[in-house]
């Protein structure tokens, strides 16, 4: 057996002078096959077995169609199809309105991970390798938006997952502006999107006078509170998947900003 992935792998066999044809049937019972019913057929000495699943022990069983129009007994093989390389959940902590740090769960069969920061939803075909679930980066203060983009490496850094992508900053013409913003103070929320509870952080909050408003996209507020606090948490489990407004306010400024439910 060569090339073993999670969902294929390959079958090698040495040919035979006398043979004319090799037929091959596989399962995960080890049960040994009594017939040719639903065994592939190959002249080649090589099967390729696709559409397997991810660790998952399977049997092979292989034989020879002869010139003599004899066959051989099935002959047997085993292997292990591996782990799935699984894709990061990336969470994203704004750490100020261009820092920010980004860490996911470790991947069981990861050995490292490619990161990419750019301002193209697309993910890019290269990015920054490196050995931990997490990672420190900066965006320009600018209009654009910009995407976070990682993926894992698996077994070894040429076998890849699929690229998880995750917004940093919406661009200008999608984004909500601050409105009339104080100097001194940054409405920031994460994660973003979320599933659930979202943290909100004031960074600068000077008193306690302003309030935190949670709204839909057609301004009926569901949240209320007085800002005590530079920092609160406000539960979403119970909304429905969709776009929602936090705003806060005080006698000198008014911040809003698009958080996204899941």
């Amino acid at each position: 057996m060569a090339n073993i992935t999670h969902e294929s792998a390959l079958a090698l066999w040495n040919s035979l002078p006398v043979g004319i044809n090799y037929q091959y049937i596989y399962n995960t019972t080890g049960v040994p096959p009594t017939s040719d019913l639903g065994a592939g057929n190959t002249t080649s000495n090589s099967a390729q077995l696709s559409g397997l699943s991810p660790d998952t022990h399977y049997y092979l069983y292989m034989r020879t169609q002869c010139t003599n129009n004899e066959t051989s007994d099935w002959e047997p093989t085993e292997f292990t199809t591996m782990i799935e390389c699984q894709a990061p959940d990336i969470t994203l902590i704004p750490l100020s309105n261009t820092d920010k740090q980004a860490t996911w769960s470790e991947i069981p069969t990861a050995v490292a991970y490619e990161y990419a920061v750019n301002s193209s939803p697309t993910p890019p075909s290269l990015g920054t390798l490196i050995y931990t679930n997490n990672v420190k980066f900066s965006i320009p203060n600018d209009d654009k938006g910009y995407y976070l983009h990682v993926r894992s490496k698996c077994v070894s850094i040429f076998t890849s997952s699929e690229w998880s992508t995750k917004t940093v900053r919406e661009p200008s013409g999608t984004a909500i502006s601050n409105v009339n913003a104080g100097d001194n103070l940054l409405l920031m929320a994460y994660p973003n999107p979320s599933t659930g509870v979202i943290n909100v952080d004031l960074n600068g909050l000077q008193n306690n006078a302003g309030t935190v408003t949670l709204t839909d996209i057609m301004g009926k507020a569901l949240y209320s509170t007085q800002a005590t606090n530079s920092s609160l948490a406000i539960d979403m489990t119970h909304l429905p998947a969709g776009i929602y407004i936090i705003k806060y306010s005080d006698k000198n400024q008014n911040q809003v900003l698009k958080v996204t439910k899941q």
